[in-house]
């Protein structure tokens, strides 16, 4: 299946404007399924209870956040940052790493709180999981770029005067780029597609904290990137297909360690 979805929705890859953020409600979305997946039968009913319907309900939260004017800051939630040693240290309220452990707090001592702050606490945490797991949205100090929204050419891999460039941006490309290509799938058929290419890695990925997930996902996936991102950036259509797998490896960790961490917190 992976090598027919390496080439599907040639059409739809390009379609990255003003249709980026529903492309990543369709990754975040996935990351959910994929969660549910390997979520145990007693986390599964207490994640439904107080939520009111299956963990994709909880994905948009952040981004339905950002749109009032009073919640507009939480935005800075979707981001986490890692220091020198790529560690995640920050005690910066605004930083996701500390927003989600709040959360996991609330979640884990729910019946001493009211069943709206466990929801947001449960949404949050979705949320935020699937946020911290996309490159774009995790902060290397000492790469700069990492904390910018540079630009992008995509060469459609033609040659000659049939060549054509798309412009894009870093964040969107991570947000939208990859999941373009899968457009013509529901999250449960991505999701079974992200199951099989990333479950022999589910069992190393699950160990730690969040704190460890993001300084591994950093450090693994992120860093390397730097080495040939940079403001403009040509990219070739094999260059462009070769780092597909950094984006199902992305959404393979979110999902298993989101299941992770509500088996231990919805007992």
């Amino acid at each position: 299946m992976k090598s027919i979805l390496r080439y599907i929705a040639v059409v739809a890859l390009l379609v990255t404007g003003g249709e980026a953020l529903a492309w990543n409600r369709l990754g975040q979305n996935t990351i959910a399924t994929l969660a549910e997946r390997h979520l145990t039968a007693e986390a599964k009913a207490e994640a439904h209870r107080i939520l009111g319907g299956n963990l994709a309900s909880g994905t948009w939260y952040l981004n339905d956040l950002r749109k009032e004017e009073t919640t507009k800051g939480c935005w800075s939630w979707s981001f986490v940052a890692v220091d020198e040693q790529l560690k995640s240290t920050t005690t910066s309220p605004k930083d996701g790493i500390v927003r989600l452990e709040e959360c996991i707090e609330t979640l884990r001592h729910r019946a001493d709180h009211n069943a709206a702050e466990v929801n947001v606490a449960l949404r949050t945490t979705i949320s935020i999981l699937c946020m911290m797991h996309n490159v774009s949205h995790v902060r290397l100090a000492n790469e700069p770029l990492s904390k910018k929204n540079f630009a992008l050419n995509i060469s459609n891999g033609k040659p000659g005067k049939k060549e054509a460039i798309s412009k894009s941006n870093w964040r969107k490309f991570w947000e939208s780029s990859y999941i373009a290509r899968h457009s013509c799938f529901s999250p449960e058929m991505y999701a079974e597609d992200v199951d099989l290419y990333c479950s022999e890695m589910f069992a190393e990925w699950s160990k730690g904290s969040p704190r460890d997930w993001v300084a591994e996902f950093a450090s693994t996936e992120c860093k390397p990137l730097y080495k040939w991102a940079k403001d403009g950036y040509y990219m070739t259509r094999e260059h462009h297909n070769r780092y597909e797998a950094v984006n199902d490896r992305s959404m393979g960790r979110a999902g298993i360690r989101l299941a992770t961490l509500l088996n231990e917190l919805l007992k």
